[in-house]
């Protein structure tokens, strides 16, 4: 039977997480059934459960062992990773104007008319709430600085393969990012084009003004999922830094700066 622990989860015996981590040799068992038994906690929009310590929901998880079983990476996939809020529609439309930009011209660009982002869910609990739940690592994806320091590790490792970039970073000096994605994808500038200032328009057309005011990013829904409706403006924020001071106390900042420090302590990362 599964036990509750400490902090509100409920805990299953090893032999179910054994059964679970077994899946992906023998997809015909019960994917829903293994789901069921790992552990699983309640406070956000939906329950989300406990996989490799990491909380996802229950369908992420799903689709997780799916991917185990049947996905086969190219050498020349690019996949985007990232928690909500930290840059990914802008980043996800700069990559995807730098890989396509000998197919479209800035005037009749495909970012003008469709909405660049593609996964996004929106928390639905008080600020205070998520934020302690967020503290305990508890949260979509999380912990969250868990999966900065494994992939900023793997950065260090494979510079090749990972590329870890900082919002505040790209946001002071986005041109040098724009060249550095480009090379780091593989379709790196040209001295013409850099002449002619190509670089220079990639930022103007995935700017966070631009897009933000864009008909196709102001209306309508992109998601709906039972009562949950994800509408095309919730991907445009203020493209800010700092801005959480207008939302989190001091105190609440000065705590979340130990955890992170505290999480992240002996990596340069943290410097």
């Amino acid at each position: 039977m599964p036990q509750q622990a400490e902090d509100g989860s409920s805990r299953n015996s090893s032999s179910e997480a054994i059964a679970l981590e077994s899946h992906a040799s023998n997809p015909k068992c019960g994917t829903a059934d293994l789901i069921s038994k790992l552990p699983s906690r309640e406070g956000w929009s939906e329950l989300i459960v406990l996989y490799k310590n990491y909380w996802l929901h229950p369908y992420f998880v799903e689709s997780v062992l799916r991917l185990q079983n049947s996905f086969k990476p190219r050498h020349d996939d690019i996949i985007l990773t990232s928690n909500p809020k930290c840059g990914t529609t802008w980043l996800k439309a700069l990559a995807f104007a730098v890989t396509n930009r000998f197919q479209y011209d800035f005037d009749n660009h495909p970012l003008l008319f469709r909405h660049p982002q593609e996964v996004h869910r929106r928390h639905s609990v008080d600020l205070k709430t998520a934020f302690n739940m967020f503290s305990e690592g508890f949260s979509g994806y999380g912990p969250f600085w868990d999966h900065c320091l494994e992939y900023w590790r793997e950065s260090i490792a494979m510079p090749d393969r990972v590329l870890f970039l900082k919002y505040e970073e790209m946001l002071s000096d986005p041109v040098k990012y724009v060249m550095k994605i480009a090379a780091f994808i593989g379709v790196p500038f040209c001295t013409k084009e850099e002449e002619d200032g190509v670089p220079e328009e990639m930022v103007r057309l995935c700017n966070f003004e631009k897009l933000s005011s864009l008909y196709i990013n102001k209306t309508g829904e992109y998601f709906r999922h039972g009562n949950m409706v994800i509408e095309n403006s919730a991907y445009f924020r203020k493209g800010k830094v700092g801005d959480w001071q207008n939302h989190m106390s001091e105190e609440m900042g000065r705590k979340l700066d130990r955890i992170v420090k505290e999480k992240l302590k002996g990596s340069a990362f943290c410097r």
